[in-house]
């Protein structure tokens, strides 16, 4: 699943028109609208840009982020997806700013720094990440894409203002950042103190928009199934689709009833089992 020269330009170009369209969201919405659960437009869109000031950080843009990070550093380096909402909060304390035209011309030249600082780079450069995984530089690029489509759509919905998300872009998330991190080492990101069922499963995943990969879960360990390897579960997506359902903005119900996700195979009962495994915040 090496990422092509080609695939390399189209996640950097996603970067910036992504980037831009969440700008111009945060800008255009009302700061003080409830965007999730627990944030407003304002929350939201600060929380994006700890994220790209993080990124343009690991990327080398910038020497250090525009906010102190000392007391959480360990907090990122143990963190599990059950508990980036913790990790989540301690940052936020760390950014006090709300301004909805500040952040958004933050991001913009965070997004600006990004591509800069990486012109020459190899996308499969090997990056420190969270939970003590593994990142490629490709994977990290397709992470902030998705994090400005699903909280541009968070704030789009908030604000009942358009957003459309492109399939291509979405597309590098599961193809090049998930599978990356499996494939390089997803650290204690996945760990959890749940009782997981002790079951074998492989599960092949296809898009008209992505390359097919087959993911196995054994030993309560997931890696990249070697090909050829026949799956138990064959998942078929709209990329857009399932990282809204990754992330749950949509329901899976939702997801198969629109013909978003479909899922056959020979044993696809096994599915849930697996995605008890690979998951992603909520």
């Amino acid at each position: 699943m090496d990422v092509s020269s080609r695939q390399w330009e189209a996640i950097r170009r996603d970067v910036a028109t992504a980037g831009e369209r969440f700008a111009a969201l945060v800008e255009a919405a009302a700061a003080d609208r409830r965007a999730t659960k627990h944030w407003s437009v304002a929350d939201t869109a600060a929380h994006v840009a700890t994220l790209t000031d993080v990124d343009v950080v690991i990327t080398r843009a910038y020497p250090e982020p525009a906010f102190s990070l000392p007391e959480v550093h360990e907090q990122w380096r143990r963190t599990t997806v059950d508990r980036v909402d913790l990790l989540n909060d301690a940052v936020m304390r760390s950014f006090p700013e709300r301004n909805p035209g500040t952040l958004a011309a933050r991001i913009r030249a965070d997004c600006a720094a990004m591509l800069d600082a990486t012109r020459s780079v190899d996308p499969s450069s090997p990056l420190p990440w969270l939970g003590s995984s593994t990142l490629t530089m490709a994977g990290l690029f397709a992470h902030i894409v998705n994090e400005f489509h699903i909280h541009g759509r968070d704030i789009a919905r908030a604000a009942g203002l358009p957003h459309a998300i492109p399939p291509a872009e979405a597309a590098p998330f599961f193809e090049v950042f998930f599978v990356g991190l499996v494939r390089d080492g997803y650290g204690h990101l996945l760990d959890t103190p749940k009782p997981l069922p002790d079951v074998r499963v492989t599960v092949a995943f296809e898009s008209r928009h992505t390359r097919p990969v087959a993911l196995l879960l054994a030993d309560n360990v997931v890696r990249v199934a070697e090909p050829g390897t026949r799956p138990d579960a064959r998942v078929t997506y709209d990329p857009v689709v399932f990282n809204l359902m990754l992330f749950g903005r949509v329901s899976p119900v939702r997801a198969a009833l629109t013909g978003g996700i479909r899922v056959g195979g020979p044993r696809p009962w096994l599915l849930p089992a697996f995605m008890r495994k690979v998951r992603c915040p909520k």
